[in-house]
């Protein structure tokens, strides 16, 4: 399933069973002579390097965090993904975020052109043109009309994604990543957006429950950093086992890989 097809998913009332497979989202920047960058690894990879930045400068006799949490968001409309600038709380154990989004269409009517901006934080991050009185107003009855502008044209975030830092584990040279924390699972719970994104050395995804659910217990999640710490070819099985126990569907995906499914249907 792609990730658009997805998104539509978890936007209906309707509880299904979730794909095995989730196909990362396909949009490119064209390359200088062959190919192009996948845009949405692109992003994810840049929220990486931005916390990895300044890890270099710390020895092995440092404890604890080596870097700034940093976070973005991911929206949706028409079919189009768009993204958040990367911004940091400029804080080792969390990050803090407030975003907004819009999508302006304005039309004129001398040329029949309509003009659509998508806006995140007041950035434009699109703006498309159509031209042409019948392109123009089938548009404007499929997208902007009456029954048209409902939950399934309105643009709408999808994802918060956000990075942790490697954490130089005390009387080691071993350097790992923390999984998600209570307050991520709080945030999801009780946020806007269905799907939360952690960008450690891979991509978790971890899906909205559509029924009632508690975060889980904060000992439940250390077990799954201590798993990384002492067993980490036991990791994905471990963090399968505690979501599993909540009720919440987790997906994971190497760097520029496709999402696999850890959790029961």
């Amino acid at each position: 399933m792609t990730f658009l097809e997805f998104t539509k998913l978890l936007r209906t009332e309707v509880k299904s069973a979730l794909p095995e497979l989730i196909y990362a989202p396909a949009e490119s920047r064209p390359g200088l002579f062959f190919g192009g960058s996948n845009i949405f690894w692109e992003k994810i990879k840049e929220l990486r390097k931005y916390t990895d930045s300044t890890a270099d400068k710390f020895s092995k006799e440092h404890v604890g965090s080596t870097g700034w949490e940093y976070e973005m968001m991911m929206a949706e409309f028409d079919g189009k993904f768009f993204y958040s600038a990367p911004s940091t709380s400029r804080d080792y154990t969390q990050v803090t975020s407030k975003h907004s989004l819009g999508v302006k269409p304005a039309l004129d009517n001398a040329t029949m052109t309509l003009t659509e901006e998508v806006t995140i934080d007041d950035k434009v991050v699109s703006k498309t043109k159509i031209t042409g009185r019948d392109k123009v107003e089938k548009r404007i009855k499929e997208v902007w009309s009456g029954e048209a502008s409902t939950h399934k044209t309105r643009p709408q975030f999808v994802c918060h994604f956000h990075s942790h830092p490697q954490v130089q584990v005390s009387g080691s040279e071993k350097r790992i990543y923390t999984f998600f924390s209570p307050q991520d699972l709080n945030s999801l719970l009780y946020g806007s957006t269905p799907i939360m994104g952690l960008v450690t050395d891979r991509l978790w995804l971890l899906i909205k429950p559509k029924t009632s659910s508690s975060a889980p217990a904060s000992a439940d999640l250390q077990e799954v950093t201590r798993t990384e710490a002492q067993d980490p070819g036991n990791l994905e099985a471990k963090a399968a086992e505690v979501m599993n126990k909540y009720g919440f569907a987790l997906y994971v995906a190497p760097f520029g890989g496709t999402f696999k499914r850890l959790t029961k249907a």
